[in-house]
């Protein structure tokens, strides 16, 4: 049998789901690390880059001790989960692919594929709330954030006009 996906929803708040139950994370900042690691172009980030988006307003020497707190509660949820997808090294931290699911990235993947999502037909402008609780985490964060929704709504978009003009083909 396969292991169960770490379910990581970012429409709305940030919330955390393994085997069907939920992941408490009380440290926003902590939300907002495994948020940034998924919505990367990678499953990796570095721990420096971590830093400058999470902790922009304090020196890099200054910040390492928050985000050791912040890692250390990920960490400890996610192995009280049972989750053991997340790694760390001196230099960055890593969740290992198909090891977690996200919400936005599962409704873009089903528009590319033509499927539309509930979610997309009962509320307007979804991509808007993307991590809405985390929006004044930290001035670096919210730019960070505010460039993500863009590149996922112009993603969106796109997908959806694609199924309208597949749609409006003539199949005789």
């Amino acid at each position: 049998p396969q292991a169960p996906k770490l379910e990581i929803l970012v429409l709305g708040d940030a919330r955390f789901r393994y085997a069907g139950r939920d992941i408490a994370l009380d440290n926003r900042k902590s939300r907002g690390l495994l948020a940034y690691i998924v919505l990367s172009e990678s499953n990796r980030q570095t721990r420096e880059r971590i830093i400058g988006v999470l902790w922009s307003e304090k020196e890099e020497e200054r910040a390492k001790a928050p985000l050791r707190q912040a890692l250390h509660e990920v960490k400890d949820a996610l192995t009280k989960a049972g989750y053991t997808g997340l790694t760390t090294d001196r230099l960055g931290i890593a969740l290992a692919p198909g090891s977690y699911s996200v919400d936005l990235l599962d409704m873009i993947d089903g528009a590319k594929r033509g499927d539309v999502a509930s979610a997309l037909l009962a509320e307007r402008d979804i991509v808007d709330r993307l991590l809405a609780d985390l929006e004044t985490v930290d001035p670096a964060f919210a730019t960070w954030l505010a460039a993500k929704r863009q590149i996922y709504r112009q993603r969106l978009a796109q997908h959806l006009e694609d199924i309208l003009r597949s749609g409006e083909r003539d199949p005789n």
